[in-house]
């Protein structure tokens, strides 16, 4: 697959996260629609989504509750997608949700996979894998909640992970969740002694290729201020596809 083609794909899988068109995603005008739960949505949690924005640097798609559905037509209207994202205009956004006991979580950063990515990866530490059913063992250990979900029934569960050990000690983590069955997330963690010595891009750039074996999608997600992820992600071949956000109730914590 080519760099469009992996768009694409993505785009289809969030036109079911949002209850849109793929081709949404496409139009440079913000797109409102009403939100609903469609099979093989990616799965965060069982409760619906008051309100969902996201972009892949176009047009914004918003996929809203009916409470808050003509507000969102008349507020959207007014500015740019890639705008929607920005401080000043979430602040407005807020202002909305929380008449309704809501708030916006952060804004995330995701990546796709350039599939024809050819990555040298020197060993920089010995390995172990881990599959889904193995992967329950390592939740005593709480120090890789990054790659880890820690839940044994989650809704996305730890589908695969692989660690990297100085002898009998686990040094850090990637781990893969299965946010649905064609896309799978990677999260990493790497002790902070361990740092700086290429064991992130190493964990990463052998779990992102397993998965493409497998006949998944990799994907990656990180916030703008996480410079070292952001750098892990491009060192291992993904490049920024779209960003997203979404409302919580203001009573969670974020």
């Amino acid at each position: 697959m080519d760099k469009y083609q992996v768009i694409r794909l993505a785009m289809e899988q969030m036109s079911l996260d949002l209850a849109c068109s793929s081709n949404d995603f496409e139009k440079m005008e913000n797109t409102i629609v009403t939100y609903r739960q469609l099979e093989g949505r990616r799965i965060f949690s069982s409760e619906d989504y008051f309100i969902k924005v996201a972009t892949f640097g176009k047009g914004a798609v918003v996929s809203a509750n009916p409470l808050i559905h003509n507000w969102c037509k008349d507020f959207f209207s007014k500015h740019r997608g890639i705008d929607c994202f920005e401080h000043s205009v979430m602040c407005l956004i807020d202002e909305e949700l929380n008449k309704y006991g809501k708030k916006l979580n952060v804004v995330h950063e995701l990546y796709l996979p350039y599939c024809n990515f050819s990555q040298k990866l020197d060993k920089v530490a010995e390995v172990k894998w881990f599959e889904k059913e193995e992967i329950p063992s390592l939740y005593k250990d709480e120090r890789f909640k990054n790659a880890l979900l820690y839940d044994a029934n989650s809704l996305r569960p730890d589908i695969l992970a692989v660690a990297s050990y100085d002898g009998e000690k686990i040094t850090g983590m990637a781990g893969a969740s299965m946010d649905c069955e064609k896309f799978w997330q990677i999260g990493i963690d790497v002790l902070s002694e361990y740092r700086q010595k290429g064991i992130a891009n190493y964990l990463v750039g052998l779990l992102t290729n397993e998965i493409l074996k497998r006949g998944a999608i990799p994907y990656y997600g990180t916030w703008c201020s996480n410079i070292a992820s952001r750098n892990i992600a491009q060192n291992c071949g993904f490049f920024p596809a779209w960003v997203e956000m979404y409302s919580i109730d203001i009573k969670k914590e974020v």
